[in-house]
């Protein structure tokens, strides 16, 4: 995402993981960007092999987070075991943007 000096964004966390409200930093070295998400660690069909469904659901019932989807077969596509940890990722970005809050997940819409 290009996030110019003092542009706000989001950068949104995998389902169930946390997202952050940013103000970027304008760091040409970087073209003005950062990263828009965590990254995947594994592909769709990996993750939903590696991760059952039953697990996915109960990692996001433990965490008390609602999930409005019918179709429940594909839930581990965008499980946040599929993905890199969002907060490393935003660590390893201070230089490029600035959070201004971080934000939990509460409920989570998939089609």
């Amino acid at each position: 995402m290009e996030f110019r000096n003092g542009e706000l964004g989001i950068i949104p966390g995998a389902m169930g993981a946390t997202s952050y409200l940013v103000r970027g930093l304008g760091n040409p070295e970087s073209f003005h960007s950062s990263s828009h998400g965590a990254g995947r660690n594994f592909s769709r069909t990996r993750a939903k092999s590696n991760f059952p469904m039953e697990e996915v659901l109960q990692d996001l019932n433990e965490h008390n987070i609602a999930i409005g989807k019918k179709n429940l077969q594909d839930v581990a596509e965008e499980s946040r075991f599929a993905y890199k940890n969002i907060d490393e990722v935003m660590n390893n970005q201070t230089d490029l943007v600035e959070t201004i809050k971080t934000l939990s997940t509460l409920g989570v819409v998939k089609g």
